[in-house]
């Protein structure tokens, strides 16, 4: 069996690929596809905590309505949905639990990218912001695996500073 590392790794780049379906969405059907793929990656009964809240998310139905609605929240407010990789860092806990560490840089269409001067041109420009989430790897004794618990407090922290409306 692969080490923890190797599998966490290599649950981290399938995972990017996922999210990056969201990234162009030609129709609402786009999100649904990208909410759909993120949630293969998330074993029953994650934990998620955001900004002092927890939720356990008992399966993948209510995973994907919620990962749809939030992403289809992203697109409505004009954020849009374009995140992508930048790095990550894992640290092994045990042979069968790791945390990750994802940092991911958010574009956004026509915003000025933090640290420069110039101004972004859409898709593709170093236009956004970077943020980083943690993750919670498993691998189960049956063989399943994926991501147990999650923090989006990066993510909502450096999204609210931008748009402070954006959970209202």
């Amino acid at each position: 069996m692969p080490s923890i590392t190797t599998l966490t790794k290599q649950t981290i780049l399938a995972y990017a690929s996922a999210i990056s379906i969201a990234s162009n969405p030609s129709s609402p059907s786009t999100l649904s596809e990208a909410a759909t793929a993120m949630s293969t990656f998330y074993l029953p009964n994650v934990t998620a905590f955001t900004l002092g809240s927890i939720t356990i998310i008992p399966n993948q139905t209510v995973f994907i309505q919620g990962t749809e609605w939030t992403l289809q929240k992203y697109n409505s407010s004009g954020i849009g949905t374009d995140f992508r990789l930048d790095h990550y860092k894992i640290d092994p806990v045990s042979e069968s639990s790791a945390i990750a560490w994802i940092t991911y840089r958010m574009v956004v269409p026509g915003l000025e990218a933090e640290g420069t001067t110039r101004k972004g041109k859409g898709v593709g420009s170093n236009n956004g912001w970077k943020f980083t989430n943690v993750y919670g790897f498993r691998v189960l004794l049956d063989g399943r695996q994926g991501w147990e618990w999650t923090n989006a407090d990066g993510e909502y922290t450096e999204l609210l500073k931008r748009y402070p409306e954006f959970l209202s």
